[in-house]
């Protein structure tokens, strides 16, 4: 089964190479950029990453769901940023 990694992101240029780094592993990864002003998406497209804009979305709900509609994979992950998947989640 494919696994899309999703990750909501907004202003975060400072964590998005180590968070995207960390799952290099997962067979999809997709950033939700949620109204960056920073270069958040332009560093997780230089990664590898998709980006997708969350235009005005602002629910925690909606975002999720956007995720949801535009992964390809059967299982989700959600991560933000600020947070580090460890080895032992591979």
């Amino acid at each position: 089964m494919k696994l899309t990694a999703i990750i909501i992101a907004k202003n975060e240029e400072a964590r998005i190479s180590q968070c995207l780094s960390l799952l290099s592993w997962a067979d999809e990864i997709l950033v939700l950029d949620n109204g960056s002003t920073d270069n958040t998406a332009g560093i997780a497209k230089k990664i590898g990453a998709t980006v997708i804009s969350a235009g005005n979305e602002r629910s925690f709900a909606g975002l999720h769901n956007l995720g949801k509609q535009k992964a390809s994979g059967q299982w989700l992950l959600y991560v933000y940023a600020d947070e580090r998947v460890t080895k032992e989640l591979e």
